[in-house]
């Protein structure tokens, strides 16, 4: 039987996932760099790690000069104006201060590429490392995997003022 501190990490553990979703969602880079340690690293689709919180907050915030996208991936968008990430099948596992966490999520992301209005839809997988810090959880490493992506011609609203 689980003991109610290993209940009590699991959903806040499950919380910081889905933060991670919400801040995607709202394009919110200071609510992204707090989910990470300040020496995190993030593996997107196997190119060059980013690493710390300043790599972190200039991914999030459309700062790097190239963005890590996997050659299976469909084609950029000029901006990313809505996304819908959706996080499921979360498995933990807990190792005292320290835990293994495996996601999937359905990314979906709409706007332009040139006159074309898209919508990317990608299917990802998560693979954590976390640690417990005197905040909480935080993700110290993420493994993030494209599995297959689409897209498609979309309608969404004009961005707001």
């Amino acid at each position: 039987m689980r003991t109610l501190q290993e209940l009590s990490d699991r959903a806040e553990i499950n919380d910081l996932l889905i933060a991670y979703a919400t801040g995607v969602a709202t394009h919110d880079a200071e609510l992204l760099v707090a989910l990470f340690t300040a020496d995190a690293v993030l593996d997107y689709y196997g190119h060059e790690p980013i690493v710390g919180s300043e790599q972190i907050r200039l991914l999030f915030s459309g700062g790097l000069a190239h963005q890590p996208r996997p050659e299976h991936a469909s084609g950029p968008i000029d901006a990313r104006l809505v996304s819908t990430p959706v996080v499921t099948n979360v498995a933990i596992d807990l190792r005292g201060d320290r835990a293994h966490a495996e996601s999937y999520a359905l990314a979906i992301h709409a706007g332009p590429r040139g006159d074309r209005r898209l919508v990317l839809v990608r299917g990802t997988r998560n693979s954590d490392e976390l640690v417990r810090t005197a905040d909480g959880w935080r993700i110290a490493k993420r493994v993030h995997e494209l599995k297959w992506s689409f897209e498609t011609p979309g309608a969404y609203p004009p961005p707001q003022a």
